[in-house]
């Protein structure tokens, strides 16, 4: 570590070993597009920018000859502050820290919140907070308190370390006038960052909440570079990992890698909350694709009680534990098709609020892999619903307290990602996957335009879906599982078996067209394919589809009968 150390005659850094021995402050602020004082700029200039410059030397915003006189000036008032507290030493980000040295960059990004927790104090420079404003509490008047609030600091990522880390914070506006202490100003920040009151009024400790909790404080909040979304929570969740950038969003799989490697907290499963507004695709997964997946998840809490110690192994495409699982029923219709072997909730020691009654948990079912092979590992459910009316299936749940009584601990694997990602025959460049209709369509009934797709967030046409298609392409987003509960389904119906995932379907048997139509169209019946299956219900048309003839592996897409 490296602290400024400043004199009378200017300030040189001082390399240090153990930052515990030092009395220091440390300065949390907003990095300017018009340049920051980097180490290379301390050593160009051990007297300050320009000649005879002090701590207390005058206003030089002026003075053509000083280079980011916007940030020297930043720099000068956080050290007179320093000596107004009577201390001699500060750190800052931007100049005590070698950023050309990655190893040193490193070592410093995973040594940060430790830093932050020694210093004495921490001043806060809220730049864009009028330099007019007030001393502030959280009496203060709104105008005031709604410009403080809304000041960019508090939707920094890394801003939100250096507020919970240190033992007190001090902040500043503009002309680094004070604005108050954080003591005075919990309600307030509680209100505009989500965090709880009592962990920055420091009644409570960070070790009280869980991860789930701590991620969620990052959701809406932005780094410049997409990978510090997860390296700016390294110390709040209390984990090492090595710095790569470059790796983009990578970076925030392997720090929750490093989470559950480090520790048995389950809360880091509880993304995507219920209610909360899906991000993208990575909801079938595992691991969540960013912060903002956790959106809702400050009012999770650690369920009460002790429900035994959990262990992890983690490998490229699974992880394996030994949890608390509770059996779910299967209907008859679920049981007879076979294709699902299994379906539990894995409680993740969460609790909604204060009604401990209520723990959230993870759904995941066993599917069939083969007529050999019983052990399959275990897919998150996600089921989306056709319809407004109709319920569908969350991939968290809230469940009755009372379901621990059923609990039983089992060794299970859990797949990371969906089986169709590993399945690149069918990817297109962007991601998803194709899948083009080229047998078996109907000629007798004109062109088939789609007119609707189920479900809506994961099944898209890449062409308007007012043109009619002869040979349509049918967009797959992510195989997400579907919950069918209507009598009777008019359309085109995609059952997707995961090509080589299943050793026992070719890749001719990818997907399976079944052309269905309801008890009103009964005329067209006879001139619209159909293929056998567990989807098929009756020997005659018109076919009825049940919810209990629906396999959850199944798309649909609405099409409708066109005659030219």
């Amino acid at each position: 570590m490296r602290l400024l150390h400043w004199t009378e005659n200017g300030f040189a850094l001082e390399d240090v070993a153990d930052p515990s021995d030092y009395r220091y402050a440390i300065l949390s602020h907003r990095w300017h597009d018009d340049g920051e004082i980097l180490y290379a700029d301390i050593l160009a200039y051990p007297n300050g920018p320009v000649a005879g410059w002090t701590v207390s030397h005058g206003d030089f915003h002026a003075a053509p000859i000083v280079p980011k006189a916007r940030a020297w000036q930043k720099m000068r008032y956080a050290m007179q502050q320093t000596r107004k507290d009577g201390l001699e030493y500060l750190w800052v980000d931007t100049c005590c820290i070698d950023k050309t040295s990655s190893a040193e960059l490193s070592e410093s990004i995973n040594s940060m919140y430790t830093w932050y927790q020694l210093a004495v104090g921490c001043y806060a420079y809220l730049s864009d907070v009028p330099g007019d404003c007030p001393l502030l509490s959280d009496a203060s008047d709104y105008h005031w308190k709604h410009a403080f609030a809304n000041s960019i600091w508090f939707g920094r990522g890394w801003t939100l370390q250096e507020l919970i880390a240190p033992r007190i914070v001090h902040f500043f506006g503009a002309d680094w006038n004070y604005l108050g202490v954080m003591t005075g100003l919990v309600q307030t920040i509680a209100e505009c960052t989500a965090i709880h009151s009592k962990l920055l009024s420091g009644e409570y400790a960070l070790e009280a909440f869980n991860m789930a909790q701590r991620i969620s404080w990052m959701a809406g909040r932005a780094t410049t570079r997409v990978e510090d979304e997860a390296y700016c929570l390294l110390g709040l969740l209390g984990v090492n990992m090595p710095l790569l950038y470059g790796e983009g969003r990578i970076a925030f799989q392997r720090l929750q890698e490093e989470v559950i490697r480090s520790n048995d907290d389950l809360s880091v499963f509880a993304w995507n909350a219920p209610g909360a507004e899906a991000i993208d695709d990575s909801r079938f997964s595992l691991l969540a694709p960013s912060p903002a997946s956790f959106t809702g998840c400050e009012g999770m809490w650690r369920t009460r009680g002790y429900h035994g110690a959990y262990t992890f192994q983690l490998n490229n495409v699974s992880l394996q534990g030994t949890l608390n699982v509770v059996p779910i029923s299967l209907d008859a219709a679920e049981a007879k098709r076979g294709n699902v072997l299994e379906r539990f909730y894995i409680p993740l020691n969460c609790e909604l609020g204060s009604d401990f009654s209520r723990v959230v948990a993870l759904t995941v079912e066993r599917l069939k892999r083969s007529q050999w092979e019983e052990d399959s590992p275990y897919l998150i459910v996600n089921r989306a619903s056709p319809s407004p009316f109709l319920p569908g299936l969350d991939r968290l749940s809230i469940i009755d307290a009372s379901h621990w009584l059923a609990a039983r601990r089992q060794t299970i694997t859990l797949l990371k990602k969906p089986p169709l990602s590993a399945d690149g025959r069918l990817m297109r460049s962007d991601g998803n996957y194709s899948l083009q209709i080229f047998r078996s369509l109907p000629t007798d009934v004109g062109v088939l335009m789609i007119t609707d797709v189920y479900p809506r967030d994961c099944v898209y046409a890449p062409e308007p879906a007012s043109k009619p298609w002869r040979t349509p392409e049918v967009v797959i987003k992510s195989p997400v599982v579907v919950q069918r509960s209507r009598s009777a389904v008019t359309g085109l119906l995609f059952r997707i078996d995961f090509g080589g995932w299943y050793p026992d379907s070719g890749l001719a048997d990818v997907f399976a067209v079944v052309f269905m139509v309801d008890q009103h169209r009964s005329d067209l019946s006879k001139s619209l394919p159909s293929f056998s299956g567990p989807i098929k219900e009756g020997q005659g048309g018109p076919y009825e589809v049940s919810a209990s003839a629906i396999s959850p592996l199944e798309r649909v897409l609405v099409f409708t009968p066109m005659h030219l």
